[in-house]
């Protein structure tokens, strides 16, 4: 049940991130910058794109709940929940960085200093 929920977590921050990027390469404030999508469909993907790298990478995370373990039988589910969590979290942050760019058209996204910084990234 909590593998559920938070896989329904992840794609609920995947759609919504990918919804904001692509209004953001309609619109021309910005281009994509996942260099897994754009190896495949350039740096101004349509949005059935985003979701068709994505969407797999998700399903996968999940699929490691399924490995089974015989000492620790709930620790691949606890390890595929948090990275379903992790995985979501940086979605919603990759779409609050498009809403920022929104605000701010023109202006690049403020630069991180520290390493801390730069691993949480940007949260306008």
């Amino acid at each position: 049940m909590i593998l559920a929920a938070f896989f329904a977590w992840a794609l609920a921050g995947l759609c919504f991130d990918s919804y904001e990027t692509n209004r953001g390469i309609k619109a021309g404030i910005g281009v994509e910058g996942n260099s897994w999508i754009t190896f495949f469909y350039g740096n101004k993907p349509k949005l059935w794109q985003l979701l068709s790298v994505d969407v797999p990478i998700r399903v996968a995370l999940a699929a490691l709940a399924f490995i089974p373990s015989p000492m620790y039988p709930h620790a691949m589910v606890a390890c595929a929940s948090g990275a379903l969590a992790v995985a979501g979290l940086k979605n919603i942050q990759g779409a609050r960085e498009w809403l920022w760019m929104f605000k701010n058209p023109g202006k690049k996204l403020p630069l991180m200093g520290s390493a801390w910084q730069q691993f949480i990234g940007f949260w306008g």
